[in-house]
């Protein structure tokens, strides 16, 4: 798959050999392990590009699921996760769901990313 590629008006998402993770429609961008995001205004692609190169992949899939949550939340419907898994864990049941899940993720998030990457800048 091409790093950069416009996806046409109404396409909420497309399948890579991983998965494909987008908020919209417009431009896309591919970063390790085959994610892709979507680049829907400025401040996300300004967003993407300052935070992109210094944090691990797994804090931007949960900073994209709790901000694409929060849009389906406030009513556009447009914007969809790329998966059922993170569909499920994003808007699948209402506010309820938020209530127990996002939190449980941003936990998991701490632990799988934060944790082993401050060890591995205190060995250093």
């Amino acid at each position: 798959m091409k790093a950069y590629e416009i996806l046409p008006d109404g396409e909420h998402f497309r399948r890579t050999s991983t998965f494909v993770w987008q908020l919209g429609t417009g431009h896309t961008v591919t970063i390790p392990n085959g994610y892709v995001f979507n680049i829907s205004s400025p401040f996300c692609r300004r967003w993407i590009t300052s935070h992109v190169a210094r944090w691990d992949w797994c804090w931007l899939v949960w900073a994209s699921c709790i901000h694409d949550y929060l849009i389906v939340m406030l009513g556009w419907s447009r914007f969809r996760a790329g998966t059922e898994f993170y569909r499920a864990m994003c808007h699948g049941g209402g506010l309820l769901r938020a209530i127990a899940v996002l939190p449980l993720g941003v936990a998991v998030t701490l632990w799988r990313c934060w944790v082993p990457n401050r060890r591995s800048t205190e060995l250093q």
